[in-house]
């Protein structure tokens, strides 16, 4: 019966932390699986993981302490209802607001020091934007809002209870009470001293100072940590309590034999070891335990090997006449074997995998971009891209050597000739042209030429306006469009 009447209480706690936004769902069934293994009060095991703070705590136990109290007058007062409240209750949707929170990691941990001496208080939580206010005994301190709080030089009058709330725009945490004593500087003796004519007795009085035990408290929890598989793996908690401080360190709820120091590490964490951890800290009056901390075990990804690769030679871009060949050419060094694929406009052209590309009987179609990739084992690099550009030749370019003798076999002397005639045709017969050239010229170009088959003969004529024979007959064909 007692069991379940805590079991009960513990859920009613957690109901109203749920309803005011405080925590989740989530959080209040993990925390009471927890607070059970650990042999904690839910509200000391919400506070001591930082879920909720000491004046959160008490302000809900209030409110559960009058709900319990309005309930039971109302099952007296309603009891023959309650079946159609049982109906009623069944239909209705419970909401629960979610809010962003604010985590209190490491709390303000009470001190002692002698007067005089300085008094130093600190907070370290997780959150956006945060901001803080200290509070002594429940007021406001101006102008402390840090997260720590000094005391230069302490008096007695600061001795007192200390707390920070932590907020943002959204939420706020408060931390629980640390509490400061201000001790005097030297202790005080008093001496009582009574003499007669026949006796002399002397009395001295010495101030007894006594130490109060304290329970365990956990200052700083171990925090979840993510580490690559080979990497070390801490746990850290820091603790106050009176007398000699006893850890224990369990992974998965199971106890870790040998890790019964404040810290505990993993030398080189493997995918086995991931798990969460959490620490028993007792002394010879109390227990306290952590919350879970997760370690989480990545698996290690060889390194990216540095790319090697370096072009010495360009490909180089052309313009050359359809019917023509041209080869690009690309020198490179790297470690490994070095592959190499040619492409034409962003796309692999078939076979071409060697260090130079060449192109025969080039086609009106092959003008475009070329470049190459290379590749190793290190990755791959992209020469820069070149043009080549395709373009018909309509140009005929004649020489000769001029004649030496005549027909009947006499000299002809250079300046004898007077001219030179060039005859031009085409195979099809639709140009019929003849040019007449200086007697000191023997190279002729012509252009604009059309398609097709274009024949080219020459003549002498010397000073007596005497023509010779044709010369052998020279051709040239103008393609088309490819």
């Amino acid at each position: 019966m007692a069991v379940r009447t805590q079991s009960i209480e513990k859920s009613r706690l957690g109901r109203l932390l749920v309803n005011k936004g405080l925590i989740t769902d989530a959080q209040l069934n993990r925390a009471l699986v927890e607070s059970h293994a650990a042999g904690q009060r839910l509200g000391e095991f919400l506070v001591a993981g930082g879920l909720i703070s000491e004046k959160q705590l008490n302000q809900t136990l209030r409110r559960q302490k009058r709900v319990r109290h309005v309930a039971t007058f109302l099952a007296m007062l309603i009891a023959p209802f309650q079946p159609m409240m049982a109906m009623s209750a069944a239909a209705a949707t419970t909401t629960t607001a979610t809010t962003s929170t604010i985590s209190i990691l490491s709390r303000p941990a009470s001190i002692t020091v002698k007067e005089g001496q300085s008094a130093s208080f600190s907070v370290t939580a997780s959150g956006s934007s945060l901001k803080y206010q200290w509070y002594k005994d429940g007021s406001k301190i101006t102008g402390a809002t840090s997260s720590t709080y000094t005391i230069a030089k302490t008096a007695t009058g600061n001795a007192g209870a200390y707390q920070v709330k932590v907020y943002n725009s959204s939420t706020s945490n408060w931390t629980g009470k640390a509490y400061l004593t201000v001790e005097k500087a030297t202790a005080s003796s008093t001496t009582t001293s009574t003499s007669t004519a026949t006796t002399s007795t002397s009395t001295s009085t010495t101030t007894t100072t006594t130490q109060t035990a304290t329970a365990v408290e956990i200052v700083q929890r171990p925090l979840s940590t993510t580490v690559t598989a080979g990497s070390p793996a801490s746990f850290n908690v820091v603790a106050t309590g009176s007398g000699t401080l006893v850890y224990q360190w369990y992974k998965n709820g199971s106890k870790i034999a040998g890790a019964t120091t404040a810290s505990y590490t993993i030398p080189s964490a493997a995918s086995t070891d991931a798990a969460y951890y959490q620490v028993k800290v007792s002394n010879s009056i109390s227990v306290n335990w952590t919350g879970k901390a997760y370690l989480t075990v990545e698996a290690k990804v060889a390194p990216t090997p540095k790319l090697d690769i370096q072009v010495s030679l360009q490909p180089v871009g052309a313009s050359v006449f359809a019917g023509k060949s041209h080869t690009f050419n690309i020198a490179a060094t790297g470690s490994g074997t070095l592959k190499y694929q040619w492409r034409k406009n962003g796309s692999p052209i078939a076979n071409a995998v060697l260090p130079y590309l060449s192109l025969s009987a080039i086609k009106l179609s092959d003008a475009a971009q070329y470049d190459v990739l290379i590749t190793n084992t290190t990755g791959t690099v992209t020469s820069q891209a070149v043009k080549l550009d395709v373009a018909i030749d309509r140009s005929a370019k004649l020489s000769w050597v001029p004649p030496t003798t005549r027909v009947n076999g006499t000299a002809l002397k250079a300046g004898d000739i007077a001219s030179y005639r060039i005859y031009h045709s085409t195979e099809d017969g639709a140009v019929e042209q003849v040019y007449d050239v200086s007697a000191a010229q023997n190279l002729y170009e012509m252009s604009g030429l059309v398609s097709g088959k274009h024949f080219f003969a020459i003549t002498a004529i010397d000073t007596k306006g005497y023509e010779s024979d044709l010369s052998n007959m020279a051709n040239k064909e103008i393609l088309t469009g490819l």
